[in-house]
């Protein structure tokens, strides 16, 4: 199982694996979403973090993360690959701080 934004749907289904970018960065949130969904109560977790799922989904996982781990100017993410451009990195960085996300 892949996709952080199904994650909890592939736990509830009874996936025995699942990936998770989102939970690198933030484990304890990661953890508490996969015991929540194993517990049979993931929905309101899950609705909750739809702000940085709507970005995993535009930008993708990769850059959202990257952007999200180190905030700056300086390119973070190997060619070819192309980080988000600053209208996106404030968009991240505001998503985080309204979840009060923390590494």
């Amino acid at each position: 199982m892949s996709g952080d934004w199904a994650g909890v749907r592939g736990l509830n289904a009874g996936c025995d694996v699942r990936y998770s970018a989102v939970g690198g960065l933030f484990p304890r949130t990661a953890l508490a979403l996969a015991r929540a969904a194993l517990a049979g109560d993931a929905g309101r977790a899950t609705e909750a973090l739809e702000p940085l799922w709507a970005l995993l989904r535009q930008h993708g996982g990769l850059r959202v993360l990257s952007a999200a781990a180190c905030l700056t100017s300086e390119p973070n993410v190997p060619r070819p690959l192309r980080g988000l451009d600053e209208a996106a990195r404030r968009d991240v960085t505001a998503v985080l701080d309204a979840l009060q996300l923390t590494t």
